[in-house]
Order: C-alpha cells, then sequence, then structure tokens
C-alpha cells in the first residue's frame, strides 16, 4: 500500500479527526502540515490540491478528496 499525503494542521477538529482514524486503522500516510495562521491554505501550490483551500485534504495520486 503506498502512502496517503495528508494535508493538515491539528488546531483542527475535522483534522485531528481524520489523523486519528488513519493511525488507528493502520493507513500509511505522509503528513503535510498546513500553517492556517500563515495563510499557507490559501497558497498556489496548496489550491492546487485544495481549491477551495481547507483543511484536511487527502491525496493518493491522482485522487484527492477534501473539507
Amino acid at each position: 500500500m503506498s502512502k496517503i499525503d495528508f494535508y493538515s494542521h491539528l488546531a483542527s477538529q475535522p483534522c485531528r479527526a481524520v489523523q486519528i482514524f488513519m493511525k488507528m486503522n493502520n493507513i500509511p500516510f505522509d503528513y503535510h502540515h498546513i500553517d492556517l495562521g500563515k495563510g499557507e491554505q490559501k497558497s498556489e501550490a496548496y489550491l492546487k490540491v485544495n481549491p477551495f483551500g481547507m483543511v484536511p485534504a487527502i491525496k493518493d495520486g491522482d485522487f484527492c478528496i477534501a473539507e
């Protein structure tokens, strides 16, 4: 199983819920911290992952699901 890219900020309750779910179910993931205080969720690079600029977002290859 390949690792999932997980974009998150731990101050977000939905992000924590997704992270807990993936850890409890042994789903391998690469954690990408999105600093909401610095506005990284609105950066050009992150908007390519999630055009709505919200966290969490999960990307598996070309497939992406987001808040």
